[in-house]
């Protein structure tokens, strides 16, 4: 195993030790619009930083809470070539979206789309 995935994995399974113990879920703010975040969302992100630079310091972290002059993830994956969707209309996707569909290639999002409409 790359020694990527295994630092990724040490991060998700510290982070996920946070998110099981619920510490901090009470203490919710808006980001704006629907886009909520809670104590427990930013300490789960916090210690993966931390596992993330200190096994890889030489590597960015970009993150949905604390990542800068603070990060969207959708331009990050529409830059890779992935489409976003609200999942509910079809339209793209934006804050004020209830869900949403990220596929990494217009066939995959067409399959996906038609999956989520047949399980409704």
């Amino acid at each position: 195993m790359r020694p990527e995935t295994e630092g990724a994995i040490r991060a998700a399974l510290i982070s996920q030790g946070i998110a099981d113990s619920r510490r901090g879920a009470g203490e919710i703010t808006s980001k704006g619009g629907i886009d909520l975040v809670t104590a427990t969302d930013v300490a789960c992100e916090d210690a993966i930083r931390v596992e993330l630079t200190r096994s890889f310091p030489e590597y960015p972290i970009i993150g949905e809470e604390r990542g800068g002059a603070r990060v969207d993830g959708k331009p990050v994956a529409q830059e890779a070539g992935a489409l976003v969707t609200d999942l509910d209309n079809g339209k793209p996707w934006n804050l004020e979206s209830r869900s949403f569909l990220l596929a990494a290639t217009p066939s995959l999002h067409q399959d996906l789309q038609l999956l989520a409409n047949l399980q409704q």
